[in-house]
C-alpha cells in the first residue's frame, strides 16, 4: 500500500505542477494602452520657460495684478526669473545636443538640393541638333582716307 501512495502522490504532483506554474504567468489586467510619455518640443520648452512667472501680456493685465504691483510680486523679478529659466533650458538643450555623441544634430534646412546623385534618375544625353550654317558677312577692304594738304599761309600776314 505504501508504494501506491507514493505513486499516487507523484502522479498528483505531476498533474498539479503545470497548473501551479502556468497560473503565475497570467497577462496583466487593466488598460491595454501603454503609459504615454509626453515629449515637449524645444519650442514648447522655451515658451513654457519664457511665460512661466510673468505670463503673457494679457495674463499680466488682470485687475488683481494691477492692484498688487507695489506689494509684490514685482514685474521686474518675474521677468528676471523667466530669463533665468530660458537660459537654463537653453543650456540644457545645448548640453543634450553636444554631449550625446560627437556630432551636433540639427534639422536640415529645406532646400532644392536635398537629394543625392545616387538616387536621381540616370542621365540621358540630349541629342545635339545641328545648327544651320552661318555665313559671316563679307565687308569690302577698308580704304585709307587721304591726307588733306597742309594749309597755306595767309597772304597778308607776312
Amino acid at each position: 500500500m505504501r508504494m501506491k501512495i507514493k505513486t499516487l502522490t507523484g502522479l498528483l504532483t505531476i498533474a498539479i505542477l503545470p497548473i501551479v506554474i502556468t497560473s503565475g504567468a497570467m497577462a496583466q489586467e487593466g488598460d491595454d494602452e501603454p503609459e504615454r510619455i509626453e515629449v515637449q518640443t524645444i519650442n514648447d520648452r522655451v515658451l513654457d520657460a519664457f511665460y512661466n512667472r510673468s505670463g503673457t501680456f494679457f495674463e499680466n493685465r488682470v485687475p488683481q495684478r494691477n492692484i498688487t504691483w507695489f506689494l509684490g510680486p514685482f514685474p521686474e523679478n518675474d521677468i528676471w526669473q523667466d530669463g533665468r529659466s530660458v537660459h537654463r533650458v537653453y543650456r540644457d538643450i545645448l548640453f543634450q545636443q553636444t554631449q550625446s555623441d560627437p556630432y551636433v544634430r540639427t534639422a536640415d534646412l529645406v532646400n532644392p538640393y536635398d537629394s543625392s546623385l545616387l538616387l536621381s534618375t540616370p542621365y540621358e544625353p540630349v541629342p545635339i541638333l545641328q545648327a544651320p550654317a552661318f555665313n559671316a558677312p563679307v565687308f569690302p577692304p577698308a580704304t585709307r582716307p587721304t591726307q588733306p594738304s597742309p594749309p597755306r599761309p595767309v597772304p597778308g600776314l607776312w
